[in-house]
């Protein structure tokens, strides 16, 4: 299945809209306006929560906490302080995820390396963050969540290589 993820444009805080490849919303993303943990939530479109996403305050480098409503959790953060490409591991999921996040374009691979789901930049597009092909729909909820999480990295570097630039 392919979804889109998109963030609102006009929004002052982190929001996002996921649609599917019908282009139906079925997921959102609700940002808490003022956190130091950058409090996230994946809800479905009858408002019941799927993924609860929190940043980890003081770390060498990036550390997410995810907390799935099945109970499930995980941990997303670097496996290395120094890379040339992005190197993450899902802990509790059995994840890694291998690519170019910073451009949109990475894998996520369970522990058999078996590819779960493939993203990419979307293109021309004004808010759209990245494309996504799940290839195990059973994985969908957890994708996703691993997918906001990405997108909040991400956006995390930006604001700090802008801080660093403007300095």
């Amino acid at each position: 299945m392919k979804y889109r993820i998109k963030e609102k444009v006009l929004s002052l805080h982190g929001a996002y809209q996921i649609f599917d490849e019908n282009d139906n919303e079925c997921f959102h993303v609700k940002q808490n306006a003022v956190s130091l943990t950058n409090k996230t939530h994946l809800y479905n479109m009858n408002n019941k929560e799927i993924a609860f996403i929190h940043r980890k305050v003081m770390s060498m480098h990036s550390v997410h906490y995810l907390e799935m409503a099945d109970g499930t959790q995980g941990e997303i953060s670097e496996k290395k302080l120094f890379q040339l490409h992005d190197n993450y591991e899902v802990e509790g999921f059995g994840w890694q995820i291998t690519g170019d996040i910073f451009g949109h374009e990475f894998q996520i691979v369970d522990a058999g390396n078996q590819i779960i789901a493939e993203s990419r930049e979307a293109w021309f597009s004004i808010g759209d963050l990245f494309i996504v092909d799940i290839y195990d729909e059973t994985q969908t909820e957890k994708v996703l969540a691993v997918l906001v999480t990405l997108s909040l990295i991400h956006r995390d570097r930006e604001a700090a290589m802008h801080n660093t630039s403007s300095n």
